[in-house]
């Protein structure tokens, strides 16, 4: 798990430290990005009919955002990213059918 070593947190605690290693995930080259599922993850109550309404609102916006930003690609990379991050999640909870696929 990335953990900036600032100085500031160097000395930081046990718990600071979990905090930031569950609020903060790398992406398959090594780049820190906000984990968005972090509330999520280890709740396996989470999966009530709002929690699946929540994702799927989340897909909408990607989607969304990848048809306003076709003709930039720079941020429709980013939407893609978003969509890859959301499948990943949505496949690591073997939510199946309960969440689209985004349609880019």
């Amino acid at each position: 798990m990335w953990f900036w070593p600032t100085k500031a947190h160097s000395g930081a605690s046990a718990d600071r430290k979990r905090l930031v290693a569950r609020l903060v995930r790398q992406d398959a080259f090594d780049v820190p990005y906000l984990n968005l599922f972090a509330d999520w993850e280890d709740d396996d109550d989470a999966w009530k009919p709002e929690a699946i309404a929540k994702l799927n609102v989340l897909l909408s916006a990607i989607e969304k955002g990848l048809r306003e930003n076709g003709k930039n690609p720079g941020v429709a990379e980013k939407y893609r990213w978003m969509g890859r991050i959301l499948q990943a999640f949505v496949e690591s909870k073997h939510l199946g059918s309960s969440v689209l696929k985004i349609d880019s």
